[in-house]
């Protein structure tokens, strides 16, 4: 995390919370997307997902990653809620940026376009 880095929330559930509900919380860095969601397993943890190889590191360079090649995220990496929020919230205090956009590098092509498009299209649901 770099004074430099940027960072987007998306946070999704269903409106009416059941027994099994879960919430999943979407991270946009200038390097890297995660997701991040309740371990069932586990409620003291919480299972950090991502599509690139890299991409949890960029937030937790010592977790341990697994490559899952048939789940929905091929990486994943379980790691202890606390963890998380902490990383998070001194991410959020040490960010300094005017737009995302701007703050992803620009050998990440391919990212920042896909970032593009998820911009895009939240954008269009502006009300």
């Amino acid at each position: 995390m770099g004074q430099g880095d940027a960072f987007w929330i998306g946070l999704k559930s269903g409106s009416i919370p059941q027994e099994n509900d879960y919430k999943i919380m979407w991270v946009f860095t200038s390097r890297a997307f995660i997701s991040i969601v309740y371990c069932r397993e586990n409620p003291d943890m919480r299972l950090v997902r991502a599509r690139e190889a890299g991409a949890i590191k960029e937030l937790f360079p010592d977790a341990e990653i697994v490559k899952d090649e048939q789940g929905d995220y091929r990486y994943y990496a379980v790691i202890p809620a606390i963890h998380v929020a902490s990383t998070l919230s001194k991410y959020i205090f040490e960010m300094k940026y005017e737009s995302l956009k701007s703050t992803i590098p620009k050998k990440k092509k391919r990212y920042h376009d896909a970032c593009m498009s998820v911009w895009a299209v939240m954008y269009e649901m502006q009300e």
